[in-house]
């Protein structure tokens, strides 16, 4: 079955206008805390008259459907966005039309957390967020996630984001509590205060169906990538330009807070001090009321900072009708994987490394994946290069003349 795509149109109330058939794009990006980047479709339309449908009026929503041998004809859903821009183009003899998509993280970084006309909110148990400063109080974090999305749905009634799947949340319990104040802040920030208080390698997304996934990562690897199977291309580098192994934070809590007045603390990791030295990250932040919550902010950005980043970029090609590659469609920023040499050994690199960007095109993503320090680089390549040249000399003959 030859990949097919179908763009889907509606209008700014959510009623389907048509499919948006002669419509191509190039890439676009799913980033970890983040979600989907824009996208830009180009449309093979006279530039006087390209809209005549109301197709790609500006705010429609556009969903982008995948049609293969693994979705079948259900299909799966690969991009929501939102017309932002309309683009008729004249290049010598060329004449067409760009559109340009914005998704629902362009939506929650244009607008500002609150409740009616109150901007300043607190956490309250079981609640999440109040108006109510006498009420604030230590808060689960996802408790607080719920309450942000609750209050972005009730003002953009026309689009909302969601966070229970068939009666399962997507909004994980961390675990961690916070006692903070949010003050005129986007609905992006809001979400990624909560983000830096939840424990080491939580993350957010929104996915391509408006749903945001707030969760740990997986214990074990979602995905295994084969060595010249699946893997068309890889990079790797180690750098130690982003160590941090020391934070200042620094909070007055200057309306009243646990315990009280102004906190001044430092938050170390001395093995990683006597390996690359001091690497201070200076922070204030007079939204912190408790000692708790600043304990969790700092142990969690020292735990995640303190080692050099191991990066590796590679491209997955994708395997409808063809014998090799991987379901690209399946794999999604925030999600786990690990890379299983073709040795005889069959030695595996990096147990469950985390995908932090996909870069998808139609036949093919390309991953940028983050592993932990104690991940054997030389070691890695080295096997690639041995594998590489098995492959290469699979049909060698037996003796030469």
């Amino acid at each position: 079955m030859a990949k097919e795509i179908t763009i889907k149109s509606f209008n700014s109330s959510g009623v389907y206008i048509k499919n948006i058939n002669d419509a191509t794009f190039d890439s676009f990006t799913k980033a970890i805390n983040g979600g989907l980047s824009e996208l830009t479709i180009r449309l093979a339309r006279a530039i006087d008259n390209f809209n005549s449908a109301g197709d790609v009026t500006i705010g429609n929503k556009i969903e982008v459907w995948i049609y293969d041998e693994d979705t079948g004809m259900a299909g799966v859903k690969i991009y929501t966005g939102f017309v932002e821009q309309q683009n008729p183009i004249i290049d010598g003899n060329d004449r067409y039309v760009e559109i340009v998509c914005y998704s629902m993280v362009a939506k929650i970084k244009n607008d500002i957390l609150k409740d009616s006309a109150q901007t300043k909110l607190y956490t309250k148990a079981t609640d999440g967020l109040t108006v109510t400063f006498a009420d604030i109080a230590a808060a689960e974090i996802s408790d607080i996630v719920k309450s942000i999305i609750d209050k972005f749905n009730a003002v953009n009634t026309a689009f909302n984001l969601f966070y229970n799947t068939n009666g399962v949340s997507t909004v994980q319990t961390t675990g961690n509590n916070m006692m903070f104040q949010f003050e005129a802040m986007t609905y992006f920030e809001a979400i990624e205060k909560c983000r830096e208080v939840a424990p080491q390698n939580w993350h957010w997304i929104i996915n391509a169906s408006d749903e945001i996934e707030f969760k740990p990562i997986s214990g074990a690897a979602d995905h295994t990538f084969v060595l010249n199977k699946d893997i068309k291309s890889l990079r790797a580098s180690k750098t130690a330009d982003g160590i941090k192994n020391i934070l200042l934070l620094w909070c007055n809590k200057a309306d009243g807070g646990t315990p009280a007045g102004p906190l001044y603390k430092q938050y170390k990791d001395d093995a990683s001090i006597s390996l690359y030295g001091r690497r201070v990250e200076k922070t204030i932040d007079h939204s912190i009321y408790d000692e708790t919550t600043m304990d969790n902010i700092g142990n969690s950005f020292v735990n995640e900072n303190k080692e050099p980043k191991i990066r590796l970029e590679i491209e997955i090609i994708d395997n409808n009708e063809n014998d090799k590659g991987y379901n690209i469609e399946n794999i999604d920023p925030g999600d786990t994987c690990r890379i299983v040499g073709l040795d005889v050994d069959g030695i595996t690199f990096g147990e469950n490394m985390i995908i932090k960007e996909v870069d998808y095109r139609l036949t093919s993503v390309k991953l940028v994946i983050e592993t932990e320090n104690n991940f054997d680089m030389q070691k890695f390549i080295l096997n690639l290069s041995k594998d590489l040249l098995v492959t290469q000399s699979e049909n060698m003959p037996e003796s030469y003349t």
